[in-house]
């Protein structure tokens, strides 16, 4: 990490439960606030929304044209530059269908296809829908001039209200609902699943302290003080293990446990607390390497350990050095 960290400590429990509180009560605050806005606006929300389905139909449309007319050019035979007829050209193994006027002007502009052409067009044009950002209410949102003090996810609800239609799943029947994907209030201190608290009940049997969604409040130079937290701390007297647990291998975000790593040094340094650290994830389903080369526990092997000694090789080899 290239950004000095001003200062770093563990959050203690009263200090967790404070923030959350007040974080709730934000949210509740600013939902409110929405609902108003939307009231006081809503004509002009909804006309937005009207036009951002009919430009993303649009732009539907111009690609719609765009492949009939190549289409058609394919089936026919003929250069959309000259009108000339292609002519068939073997080139080694592949030939292609050119236009003969080639070298004549506009050159690098005359017509072209491979054989396979056509059956790939046919299989484009029948996949052909609006393409629907999924952050869409956001997008509509900001177009008005508004600021994140108005929530998407308040005002989608309150479209739906209104018998409009979450364009996502309008257009895309089996994507997720737009509310899934719209970032806001959540609470961090997630409800645990039920792999988190078995994980959680194996490892304390066998390390001194094991702390569930530990915070961290910490500041870096020239920034705000903020807060994280770490899915769970387990930690003896010879090493402070950090853990994220990941459903599967793609969850994985890297940056994220070189902060909490970061973080967790400082703060050890300024005890003089020289405990080893490492990092690691801790997966569901997985192999033992994932696509970004980051390293990673699988949580069926942690349920084989049947010593603290087992748990920390078994952390030892799969932390990621950062």
């Amino acid at each position: 990490m290239n950004k000095k960290i001003e200062y770093a400590k563990f959050m203690k429990d009263w200090e967790t439960e404070s923030f959350f509180k007040n974080l709730a009560i934000r949210h509740e605050q600013t939902k409110a606030n929405t609902k108003k806005w939307f009231t006081a606006n809503k004509d002009k929300f909804i006309s937005a929304y009207h036009v951002y389905e009919s430009d993303k139909l649009d732009e539907c449309n111009k690609t719609f044209q765009k492949y009939n007319l190549e289409l058609h050019l394919f089936d026919s035979k003929k250069c959309g530059v000259c009108q000339a007829g292609l002519k068939y050209i073997n080139y080694g193994n592949k030939g292609f269908w050119g236009c003969p006027n080639y070298k004549k002007p506009p050159t690098n502009e005359h017509t072209s296809f491979s054989p396979d052409r056509g059956a790939n067009i046919r299989e484009w044009i029948g996949e052909i829908k609006p393409r629907i950002n999924t952050h869409w209410v956001t997008m509509i949102r900001n177009s008005m001039g508004v600021g994140n003090a108005v929530q998407p996810k308040t005002l989608l609800q309150c479209l739906l209200n209104e018998g409009l239609e979450d364009l996502k799943l309008k257009y895309f029947p089996t994507a997720n609902p737009t509310a899934k994907a719209i970032e806001t209030y959540s609470k961090v201190k997630k409800n645990t699943s039920k792999e988190e608290k078995e994980i959680e009940r194996i490892l304390d049997l066998f390390f001194n302290k094991v702390i569930p969604q530990q915070g961290i409040k910490y500041k870096m130079k020239g920034e705000k003080e903020k807060y994280c937290f770490v899915d769970m701390v387990a930690s003896t007297a010879y090493n402070v293990n950090i853990i994220e647990i990941k459903t599967n291998a793609g969850h994985i975000k890297e940056d994220q446990l070189n902060l909490y790593t970061d973080l967790t040094k400082n703060i050890l340094l300024s005890h003089n607390d020289n405990r080893q650290v490492t990092s690691n994830f801790i997966v569901y389903d997985g192999d033992n390497t994932s696509r970004s080369g980051v390293k990673y526990c699988l949580f069926d092997e942690i349920m084989q350990c049947n010593t603290v000694t087992d748990i920390q090789k078994n952390f030892n080899i799969n932390s990621n050095n950062f």
